[in-house]
């Protein structure tokens, strides 16, 4: 679920938890920092869909 109340230029923060605040882009997530994998290189190009349709 986006977060209308988002507002942040600094930071964006997705959840799995329902948690909001204006840093908070979106809640709901199915993926936390913990289950992507390990060693993406700093220089590596990483595309974030966030699909609204479910």
């Amino acid at each position: 679920e986006l977060n209308p109340s988002f507002n942040s230029d600094r930071e964006m923060v997705v959840r799995k938890s329902g948690f909001l605040d204006g840093r908070t882009l979106a809640v709901k997530a199915d993926k936390a920092a913990s289950d992507l994998k390990t060693g993406i290189k700093p220089d590596s190009v990483v595309e974030i869909v966030i699909d609204t349709t479910l």
